[in-house]
């Protein structure tokens, strides 16, 4: 194999497809065979039309170890044989775990990891959490950089030694292409009722109870708004949404509509976008999007929903796990038209300035740059 080989491993195509393919596309342009190590499902041909070679690993959400996860293991040995790469990319939980353990025994690769949010490791309340904290510092001590991608993270990972200070890079976000999610030409008139859309993974930590509880709140005050919620299933996560209790919990007010395939058409029909997480994110795709789209934005005050927002500017936070300042903050946005306007013009230009995707894309090749490589 070529000696300009880069290996990406994402637990799914969506990962590279949505977020890197600007990057992708400037190292073939280079001409660096680029091969992708994740779940060969539905978005996988889009990543070979791209011009990506795509190795089928089969990666699973669930964080209990089973005999897939051997598999796949034994599927990341195959591959760093087979192309022996110049540099590895390694993002989300297993593929970082799984390409770290083979790592080890290949002195060749540079290995870059992009943390993409924290999520269990930094639950302070919880009594594995410093067990997830040492097998992520195990797991990054043979990687030459590491990307956080919110200060949150890189500070806490900087300040409990998980990660070497001389390692540790921060760039905000998987950033988002401005030229796929832009403004639609008109807004909708006032008189029609005013729709506010939730996508995300569908657990319990994303804040599903919470704006679920907020609809109910704000269908009593009269004023015409329709939710939706979109996300998919995620059952084997032990935090997953039971598919009973949301059909139980859905209201004539709320639309379920499972997982949109066309988002940016689909924020093109939706004037607020609502993210109530309590998860340990790194910077929500979703935010991003739905501010280059121009559109405003409810989230909460946490590490990485937090910086894709300008508070009482771009959009509004709010406390996590409270259904009510969630409500409170929905029903300003959704009785001010005026006010959405604003806002999501000025959401606009600020996702522009700190999360177009050319910016992101030049800030991690110059990673690749420090590492030697000529990108």
């Amino acid at each position: 194999m070529s000696e300009k080989t880069i290996l990406f491993s994402a637990i799914r195509p969506f990962g590279i497809l949505r977020s890197r393919l600007h990057l992708v596309r400037q190292l073939i342009q280079a001409g660096w065979c680029v091969v992708a190590a994740t779940v060969d499902d539905n978005l996988a041909s889009a990543l070979r039309d791209s011009g990506v070679l795509l190795e089928h690993v089969p990666f699973h959400h669930s964080e209990k170890i089973s005999h897939n996860d051997l598999i796949a293991l034994k599927r990341m040995i195959q591959l760093y044989r087979k192309y022996q790469p110049r540099l590895i990319h390694l993002f989300h939980a297993k593929p970082i775990l799984f390409g770290s353990l083979v790592a080890f025994a290949f002195r060749k690769p540079y290995v870059v990891v992009t943390i993409t949010g924290l999520g269990y490791a930094a639950d302070e309340h919880s009594r594995i959490a410093r067990l997830y904290e040492i097998a992520l510092g195990g797991c990054l001590k043979r990687a030459q950089v590491v990307i956080f991608q919110n200060p949150d993270d890189y500070q806490r990972c900087v300040e409990r030694k998980i990660v070497a200070s001389s390692k540790a890079r921060l760039i905000l976000s998987s950033g988002v292409d401005m030229d796929i999610f832009k403004p639609r030409p008109a807004r909708l008139p006032d008189g029609l009722p005013v729709t506010v859309l939730m996508a995300s993974r569908l657990q319990k930590s994303k804040g599903v109870g919470e704006y679920l509880e907020a609809a109910r709140l704000i269908a009593q005050s009269g004023l015409p708004v329709q939710f939706q919620l979109a996300g998919e299933w995620d059952e084997h996560h032990p935090d997953g949404i039971d598919r009973q209790w949301l059909l139980d919990h859905l209201s004539p007010s709320i639309e379920f509509l499972g997982y949109i395939s066309n988002m940016p058409e689909h924020l093109h029909t939706i004037d607020i976008l609502v993210l109530p997480s309590y998860y340990r994110e790194g910077v929500p795709r979703i935010l991003l999007e739905a501010g280059a789209c121009a559109i405003p934005v409810v989230t909460t005050d946490v590490p990485g929903c937090k910086e894709a927002v300008l508070d009482g500017k771009t959009g509004i936070l709010v406390p996590p796990r409270d259904s009510r300042s969630l409500a409170d903050a929905i029903l300003k946005l959704a009785s001010n038209a005026s006010l959405r306007q604003q806002m999501g013009e000025r959401g606009r230009a600020f996702i522009q300035e700190r999360f177009d995707i050319l910016k992101i894309t030049q800030q991690t090749l110059d990673v690749y740059r420090e590492l030697g490589l000529p990108v």
